[in-house]
């Protein structure tokens, strides 16, 4: 009996009493240290989630109480400067006018946060950094949008959000001007894309962009086509060949709104006008690229004559020809003014001019670029009015990254 029970062992074969090995003993803390890892992640993601349906909330009821401004003021809360402010934190400017609607703590969420509202206060727009990025962004409306390097990258516009401003011209003086730079003399294919709304009947030839002072050449020109109710596309090579495409796109009527797209591209031998996104006008161009030292006018040939009368927004230019067709670079800046995120990130954009400055007398460069432009003073001072192309979230980009909760609104 004796020797049976000294031979008896465990059916893991270890000697009975003995304890575990060392191997054993750490591939046991390793497992325990994989499984306490996973459940602290778990329980970050959800306590990301939970803050971020909390800082919706708030948002929600920011919105609500800006609703409730708007009808005891009949606008939206405008900043003093009339600038896109920080609004993260209880006891900033907005707290402040809302605060008979609701509490400061709406605001203390840390996150990064920005409001804006153009000067006339016909609208509004706030965002908020999320915590979690896996949450599938939107391409228009409020609720959750990606964000570029840039700038919040959606389009909160007139026709679907907030207003932007942009600039009126009343036919008789009025015009701004951006001074000459290399970028806007482009050596090889470019693109320039603006917005335009035509105010009464219109007059041929009025300048509405273009880089020209009055003599010599120039690389682009825009101007009314009076004969087809629609734009012209021209570059000149100071000698004597001038290329022109002409648009058959009437401006008069439709659009959004009454505005409408105005895109022309270069593209090696050939010069394309396109507007509203419809079907491209061509025209041969094999001229030596055009230069010349004269500033871009808004609104008139030169600054002197041919003036336009109707409104000017969201100019850009860019030293690349864009893409066109079905889902083309075209069409994604088309759909950006009609209140479609989506077109921002676009890459060599040399000159960016949203016009939403909204009052004052300098137009800003949103593009690396950065040449400011300015209106003509004093007597011929085009007025700020509501755009149509987006809203710029100014200096937004510098502090929200990967999602934002966004809500707006336009009376």
């Amino acid at each position: 009996m004796k020797t049976y029970i000294k031979h008896v062992r465990t059916f893991a074969g270890h000697q009975h009493g003995a304890g575990f090995t060392l191997i054993e003993l750490l591939m046991v803390i390793a497992i325990i240290g994989i499984l306490a890892t996973l459940a602290i992640v778990s329980v970050q993601g959800a306590q990301k989630k939970a803050r971020d349906t909390k800082l919706k909330t708030n948002g929600n009821a920011i919105t609500k109480a800006l609703a409730q401004y708007e009808v005891d003021n009949s606008k939206y809360y405008v900043s003093a400067t009339n600038t896109t402010f920080n609004i993260n934190s209880g006891g900033n400017e907005l707290d402040t006018a809302l605060s008979q609607y609701v509490k400061s703590t709406v605001y203390s969420s840390g996150n990064a946060a920005k409001y804006t509202s153009p000067a006339d206060g016909s609208s509004f727009a706030q965002a908020w950094q999320l915590e979690s990025t896996g949450e599938a962004p939107i391409t228009s409306g409020p609720g959750v949008y990606a964000t570029n390097a840039g700038n919040l990258a959606g389009a909160v516009d007139a026709g679907n959000g907030t207003s932007s401003s942009a600039l009126s011209f009343d036919g008789t003086n009025d015009f701004a001007s951006i001074p000459n730079n290399a970028a806007f003399n482009p050596a090889g294919n470019f693109t320039v894309s603006f917005w335009v709304k035509p105010s009464g009947a219109l007059v041929n030839d009025a300048g509405l962009v273009e880089k020209w002072s009055g003599l010599g050449a120039y690389p682009f020109a825009f101007r009314i086509n009076s004969a087809t109710s629609s734009v012209k596309f021209l570059r000149f090579d100071g000698v004597a060949t001038t290329v022109t495409a002409t648009g058959t796109t009437n401006i008069t009527s439709g659009g959004n709104n009454g505005w409408h797209h105005i895109v022309a591209i270069k593209n090696g031998a050939s010069d394309s006008l396109i507007i509203n996104n419809g079907t491209a006008v061509t025209a041969a161009d094999n001229l030596i690229p055009p230069t010349n030292a004269t500033a871009i006018f808004l609104g008139s040939r030169g600054g002197a004559s041919n003036f336009f009368k109707g409104q000017i927004d969201d100019l850009r230019v860019y030293n690349t020809n864009l893409t066109t067709g079905i889902g083309s670079q075209v069409e994604a800046l088309y759909k950006l003014g009609l209140g479609t995120y989506g077109a921002s990130g676009i890459a060599n954009l040399v000159g960016l001019w949203r016009l939403d400055e909204g009052l004052g007398t300098t137009i800003a460069d949103g593009s690396t670029t950065a040449v400011n432009g300015s209106l003509a003073a004093p007597t011929a001072t085009p007025t700020w009015v509501a755009g149509n192309a987006p809203l710029g979230f100014t200096g937004i980009g510098s502090s929200l990254t990967g999602r934002a909760f966004v809500t707006f609104g336009i009376r």
